[in-house]
């Protein structure tokens, strides 16, 4: 899917500088129902990005945007996966941006110690990742952890 220059624009503008996580309309209605993210929610495997790395680690996977350039990124790793999943996963509708105050985490790990780890396999497991914006939370992550939420689709912001 190709964006609208003005739409990126406003996107990298919401997200820039803030760690998030995204969810569909249904799952953030169950978040809001259990109160909590939980690492290993009731879905369907093929609903999931595959094994991720921060999944087997018993984490919450969350997009670390702080210090994050568009630009440089894209320059980086033109082969990245961002816009499978922004503005909204590609095969649903809307998707829901819930922004993360890492600052309440005592389990938050963010993309640059996260990508260093995966590198040199440290951790020794293996699975998807999302080069450097990937941080991730281990276990459960509490409501009470959200800083805002905000709507999306593939042409606009909704409500946020």
């Amino acid at each position: 899917m190709i964006l609208k220059e003005s739409f990126k624009k406003q996107i990298w503008k919401l997200l820039t500088g803030s760690v998030w996580h995204t969810t569909s309309i249904d799952r953030y209605n169950s978040i809001l129902s259990d109160g909590e993210i939980k690492p290993e929610p009731n879905i369907p495997e093929g609903e999931r990005w595959g094994m991720s790395y921060v999944r087997k680690l018993g984490g919450i996977s969350l997009f670390d945007f702080v210090d994050f350039n568009i630009d440089e990124y894209e320059r980086d790793y033109p082969a990245h996966s961002l816009y499978h999943f922004i503005p909204c996963k590609t095969n649903w509708e809307n998707a829901v941006w819930i922004e993360i105050d890492t600052a309440k985490l005592k389990m938050y790990i963010d993309g640059k110690f996260l990508r260093d780890k995966w590198f040199k396999g440290i951790w020794k497991e293996t699975g998807k990742y999302m080069g450097v914006v990937e941080g991730c939370h281990i276990g459960p992550m509490h409501i009470d952890n959200f800083k805002r939420v905000f709507i999306i689709n593939h042409h606009q912001l909704l409500q946020g």
